[in-house]
């Protein structure tokens, strides 16, 4: 089986996230990367790197789901808009 990583979700470790408006300790440790790539590869998976696509592919996504939610408090023509 085919396993996507991508070295530099080494990089990525966050201190703190935020719920409903209280900032807590991150439960997501460096750690658990070890730990998900050790089972993978006894499970036999082979690791790939994935393409990098920068963020054009998500701003479409992005807009979709921003648009159904927001509703602008500012009136119609005031000269704001969504690219």
């Amino acid at each position: 089986m085919k396993a996507i990583f991508d070295d530099r979700q080494w990089k990525h470790d966050p201190k703190h996230f935020m719920a409903n408006g209280t900032v807590y300790p991150n439960p997501e440790q460096l750690q658990r990367i070890e730990v998900l790539h050790s089972g993978a590869e006894a499970a036999g998976c082979s690791f790939q790197a994935p393409a990098d696509h920068g963020m054009g592919p998500s701003r479409p996504c992005i807009r979709r789901n921003i648009s159904s939610f927001w509703k602008p408090s500012i009136p119609t023509g005031a000269g704001l808009r969504m690219r």
